[in-house]
């Protein structure tokens, strides 16, 4: 939970006492995880639920399993000094990594552009330039302040006409805590993370070889759904060779459009506002003007009802306090009129830093198409697409059981094979 508020609501009070308490959370849970009286004590029930001495469920021995695995990654069968290293490594890494996060947040939080002239911001959809000219208004500047807070920066790089107030906004985007920064996005030199990544990449490898690994992949895949790098490599060239046609193919219409525009070179800056543009020609559809039918109240609306016809459960809202006033909580409520979950709403851009691999996400896009895919093949057999049947048993197999098995079987128990990526290229529009 203190890693969850310090990455939505950054504070410099809460920035002090993450820092203060981090190392100690380090220490403790690397110190828990290389406790041989308790790894002994899950090898020996691991021991005897092979012999059929005891008698454990399939969630028991998997709770087993992840354990002694969390022990061994933990460092709990290196010898003691490679342990200390470990501990060394693991408290340097923690710190690090905050570092890097502070360095993000700070970069973001100090860049502030000032426009005046309203022929610079033509094209910007009026509630982005209201943002941005109540941002001045709380600085006492006249005219509009943009930072590089998503929902201020990507308003100009989709929809300003001004080439150069994209490229300003870009480039200082792009920099952020880095070497350029000072020179781009008006940043210290303090925030650069150049140094930070080396030593991070350095620290990886050496906490890989230390458990027996040969490189950091190894070690971050061995609790994930990949056996191993090739698999993940093989995946995303697979994907990368079945998209590529397409995307040369809208490149190519982006490349003609710009030209038609009087752009003559294609730069980053140029790629969303064309793309944009080029959308709206080909399909009649903009954003900006769907986007007034899509309020948050009937947002949440649609999706609650979803949820609730899917899994017949009831979404409710809970008592309790929260990090922000824009923060919710939740409750989850079974036809039975018992509370089986809790799970807190956030829905709008502050402070803070997520890490994942691109893998992770192309990964979990994969899964999450793959599944609606099923949703898709039953309606097409006359069934609505809201499909309860469907969405039981998408809970049996795969909500209800956790992490009780691994997550490739319970794939498989829902969709009755491995996952396959023809439903994520297709819905994005690159199946033949």
């Amino acid at each position: 939970m203190k890693s969850l508020l310090n990455a939505v609501v950054d504070t410099p009070e809460l920035r002090e006492v993450y820092a203060q308490v981090q190392p100690k959370l380090t220490d403790f849970w690397t110190r828990l995880g290389q406790n041989m009286a308790i790894f002994k004590k899950y090898q020996q029930l691991d021991s005897l639920a092979r012999k059929d001495d005891i008698v454990l469920d399939a969630a028991q021995q998997k709770a087993i399993h992840n354990a002694l695995l969390d022990f061994r990654l933990s460092g709990a069968e290196l010898a003691q000094p490679e342990q200390q290293r470990l501990l060394e490594i693991k408290t340097r890494q923690a710190e690090l990594s905050r570092n890097f996060s502070d360095h993000c947040l700070d970069a973001n939080n100090a860049y502030r552009y000032v426009v005046h002239d309203a022929d610079e911001v033509l094209g910007i959809p009026e509630d982005a330039l209201t943002q941005a000219a109540d941002l001045a208004k709380t600085h006492d500047q006249t005219g509009w302040m943009f930072t590089l807070q998503f929902p201020s920066y990507f308003p100009v790089m989709q929809y300003a006409q001004n080439r150069a107030l994209r490229e300003t906004l870009y480039k200082a985007y792009v920099t952020r805590a880095s070497e350029l920064a000072a020179q781009y996005a008006g940043g210290e030199l303090d925030w650069d993370n150049t140094p930070l990544m080396k030593e991070i990449l350095a620290l990886r490898q050496e906490e890989a070889r230390l458990l027996g690994f040969d490189n950091y992949a190894q070690l971050s895949l061995k609790p994930k759904m990949a056996d191993t790098p090739e698999q993940v490599i093989a995946f995303l060239e697979d994907m990368s060779q079945k998209a590529r046609p397409f995307a040369l193919q809208d490149y190519a219409q982006v490349e003609a459009l710009a030209k038609d525009m009087g752009i003559d070179t294609v730069q980053p800056w140029d790629l969303t506002f064309v793309s944009e543009i080029l959308r709206e020609k080909q399909y009649s559809f903009s954003e900006q003007e769907v986007k007034q039918y899509f309020t948050e109240s009937k947002v949440l609306q649609g999706l609650f009802a979803t949820v609730e016809q899917l899994f017949g459960v009831r979404l409710q809202k809970a008592a309790g306090t929260t990090w922000h006033p824009d923060a919710h909580a939740y409750q989850i409520v079974d036809q039975q009129g018992q509370v089986i979950a809790h799970f807190y709403l956030d829905l709008y851009a502050r402070q803070g830093g997520y890490a994942a691999g691109y893998y992770s996400y192309k990964w979990a896009e994969v899964l999450s198409s793959d599944v609606f895919g099923a949703f898709e093949e039953a309606a097409q057999s006359g069934a609505p697409l809201v499909n309860p049947s469907v969405g039981a048993k998408y809970r049996q197999e795969i909500l209800a059981v956790g992490g009780s098995r691994p997550a490739l079987e319970s794939f498989i128990a829902f969709r009755g094979r491995e996952p396959s990526p023809d439903a994520l290229l297709r819905h994005s529009g690159m199946a033949a």
